[in-house]
């Protein structure tokens, strides 16, 4: 291999000396010049590598500390030049890279910190790696727990501990349902990281389940109540015919009242029947075949004068008061009627005789505000949360006893919400009930 011009120039001035001293006849004195020439050259020859050395070894220092800034700007051609063209590029690549790397790591945490479920990942010795809010809220811990602890340390419940080193040893999925955790239920899974070959570690995902087991928990209570209400009716039915058989149908007296109870019985089986259909069809949202704007001045009047004679049989006053003129809303004109009616029939229901029944409305900002207020029973304050629920009465005795089917309220609230309204209840006992039903009014 040919040796650099630069390893070879220290030697040509001591050449040079040895010559110009044979000729002039002094050699040992050219040579001495010569070498002193030589050496002064080496030195500089020297000084200059070495400082271009120092600067390599600057900037490989600064790119190995995670500094791309700092670019080789004085390095001659060569290989020390070639050296650095190298390792300048590196370093933009290394940027470049480091850039990209950072960029997927923020778009992967603002993906993981905008997820409902929640979501911990940790190594193989079961050392938190990473995890997002919504896993420090399902799994109870401190949201600004920092990385790096243990998950033992920081997850209180022994069976999420037991899965993810169930999961790492054996290398499958672990499925497992949680709660209650501070009322909440989850669904929790396990998959050990990476999917394939060796686990690293494991990922632990957790999925709020409370309103899946709350829906499950209401169908299951459904079911129960809709065959106990049509067990009833179908007992006492059952029971008449067979005294009727028996004999009775030919008492002139007990013929006719047991004719009557049955009558009673098939009656409300059929209400009930009826409003399962209709609650059926609001939560599929089949039951609004039309839309048409709705005058509810007219409605309320409507309804009053259908009710009028049910509070009169009690000795009740119903009043109508209509606050200004209302506007229109958009709806369904048959349900947003059946729905105040429910209301006026449940505030004649219990509100003793002599009472009194108000029905109201107003318009307020966007919005057309009817309330129903009596003076009835009232409603105990444990009870009014549930008081829109399926089948769910205050007291159940004296509502079968009326004929209700316990599903007058909850039609309420669904043609309301169907209509993109709401209804609350303000109620004390022994003094009365408001239901407030706010509609989106139409503006234009």
């Amino acid at each position: 291999m040919t040796r650099p011009l630069a390893a070879l120039s220290p030697l040509v001035p001591a050449a040079l000396g040895a010559v110009i001293g044979i000729a002039s006849g002094h050699p040992l004195l050219g040579l001495l010049l010569g070498l002193a020439a030589a050496c002064g050259l080496a030195l500089v020859l020297a000084r200059r590598t070495a400082s271009q050395l120092r600067e390599l070894a600057r900037a490989a220092q600064s790119i190995s500390s995670g500094d791309f800034s700092p670019r080789i700007r004085h390095i001659d051609r060569g290989e020390s030049g070639e050296l650095a063209s190298a390792m300048d590029e590196m370093a933009a690549r290394l940027e470049a890279k480091l850039d990209e790397a950072g960029r997927s790591r923020e778009e992967l945490r603002a993906l993981l910190s905008g997820m409902g479920e929640g979501v911990i990942a940790t190594d193989r010795g079961q050392k938190i790696l990473f995890y997002n809010q919504a896993a420090a809220a399902l799994l109870d811990f401190e949201a600004d727990t920092p990385p790096g602890r243990m998950l033992w340390e920081v997850v209180r419940d022994n069976e999420v501990v037991r899965a993810a080193k169930g999961a790492f040893e054996s290398g499958a999925r672990r499925t497992f349902q949680l709660g209650p955790v501070r009322n909440r239920h989850l669904d929790v899974s396990v998959y050990p990281w990476p999917s394939s070959g060796r686990a690293e570690g494991v990922v632990i995902v957790a999925h709020d389940a409370t309103e899946s087991v709350r829906y499950q928990e209401l169908r299951k209570e459904f079911v129960a109540n809709v065959s106990h209400e049509l067990r009833t009716p179908l007992t006492m039915i059952k029971g008449f015919v067979e005294t009727l058989r028996d004999g009775a149908l030919a008492d002139a007296v007990k013929g006719p009242e047991f004719l009557g109870t049955i009558e009673k019985h098939v009656d409300q089986l059929t209400n009930l029947v009826s409003d399962l259909l209709e609650l059926s069809r609001l939560e599929s949202r089949e039951g609004l075949p039309r839309r048409a704007r709705v005058e509810m001045a007219a409605t309320l009047t409507r309804v009053v004068e259908f009710m009028k004679p049910a509070a009169e049989k009690k000795r009740q006053t119903l009043e109508l008061s209509l606050n200004g003129s209302l506007p229109g809303v958009a709806g369904d004109p048959d349900y947003l009627e059946r729905a105040v009616s429910n209301l006026v029939d449940n505030a004649i229901k219990y509100t003793p005789e002599g009472g009194r029944i108000h029905l109201s409305a107003k318009s307020h900002e966007d919005d057309v505000v009817i309330e129903v207020t009596d003076t009835g029973i009232g409603i105990p304050p444990e009870d009014v949360p549930r008081v829109f629920e399926r089948f769910y009465r205050v007291d159940k005795s004296r509502s079968r006893e009326m004929g209700g089917t316990g599903l007058g309220l909850s039609i309420v609230k669904h043609v309301v919400q169907v209509h993109g309204g709401t209804v609350e209840v303000e109620s004390a006992v022994g003094k009365g009930s408001t239901f407030r039903v706010r509609l989106p009014a139409i503006t234009s």
